[in-house]
């Protein structure tokens, strides 16, 4: 998926320059796989997700695909991997249910969603977890899982907001 946005925060920032970057489709497993077992990664960032309520509507299925089967193909992906790696996976504060307060939410505030989109955010993240406990919890590995729940980010220099 092209970022939402023209200019992308990715473009202004000039990162392609900085990092190695390769553009799939995660919902793609064998394209995935063999990305990351041929590049050999020390990190992974993953940041793909469709994070458009309206295109949620309009591709419901794919909002789901990318967003939960994605992240588990990483997931499943980083099973293969004999070296040392780091795997950040961000999600969103949309996991929980949105009870229209004005201060934060925190982990221990009920998960859910009215809608597919702020419902595709939980699934995701009880999908990581469930995997999590099925397949590495316990298990002296060579990978490190980070997951980040990010809330709504102001950039004032760029003028730039991200949710």
């Amino acid at each position: 998926m092209d970022p939402p946005s023209t200019p992308s925060l990715f473009k202004t920032s000039k990162l392609a320059k900085k990092i190695k970057f390769k553009k799939i489709d995660v919902r793609n497993f064998i394209d995935l796989k063999k990305i990351i077992i041929d590049t050999e990664p020390d990190f992974i960032f993953h940041l793909a997700a469709q994070s458009l309520v309206k295109t949620a509507y309009d591709k419901p299925l794919e909002t789901v695909s990318t967003n939960l089967l994605g992240t588990l193909n990483i997931l499943e992906a980083l099973k293969s991997i004999k070296k040392k790696i780091v795997a950040i996976l961000i999600t969103s504060d949309k996991v929980y249910e949105n009870v229209e307060w004005l201060w934060g939410y925190k982990e221990t505030d009920n998960l859910g969603g009215k809608d597919l989109y702020s419902s595709s955010k939980p699934m995701t993240e009880l999908g990581i977890k469930s995997y999590f406990d099925s397949y590495f919890k316990g298990k002296m590995l060579n990978l490190k899982l980070v997951l980040l729940e990010l809330a709504m980010l102001l950039v004032e220099e760029i003028g730039l907001r991200i949710d």
